[in-house]
């Protein structure tokens, strides 16, 4: 099942967990609520797996969107993972030589800081 959600995209997979979820798109579906559990837990796996800035930022919209239709572990884990993210800043911008490229992440950074309560003035340093 990994393989199969590698292909997928993550924020397109947490969307799928929510339609599944929600009463208004797939009611009628047999198994509905078993899918999305398996897939959630699936999704959990996936986002242990490293993945650079910008996929980390769609699927974490994603979750904010979704939100309601997610178990706290899928929340919890992209939470996880934004922590992370900025645990690993210094190794993440080592590579960026482009004065652009760097303020692009550092959007990213203050738009995921935002999520797990990270003030824009720590980003910003």
């Amino acid at each position: 099942m990994h393989a199969v959600l590698r292909t997928v995209d993550g924020e397109e997979c947490v969307a799928l967990i929510g339609k599944l979820r929600d009463q208004g798109y797939y009611a009628e579906m047999p198994g509905a609520a078993q899918m999305a559990d398996l897939l959630e837990g699936h999704f959990v796996e996936l986002v242990r797996i490293p993945m650079p800035s910008n996929e980390l930022e769609q699927i974490s919209d994603a979750v904010e969107e979704w939100v309601k239709f997610l178990n706290a572990p899928a929340i919890n884990i992209v939470d996880n993972a934004i922590r992370k993210e900025f645990a690993d800043v210094d190794a993440s911008i080592a590579d960026i030589n482009s004065e652009s490229t760097l303020d692009d992440h550092a959007s990213t950074l203050e738009k995921l800081g935002k999520r797990i309560g990270v003030p824009a003035t720590t980003v910003q340093q």
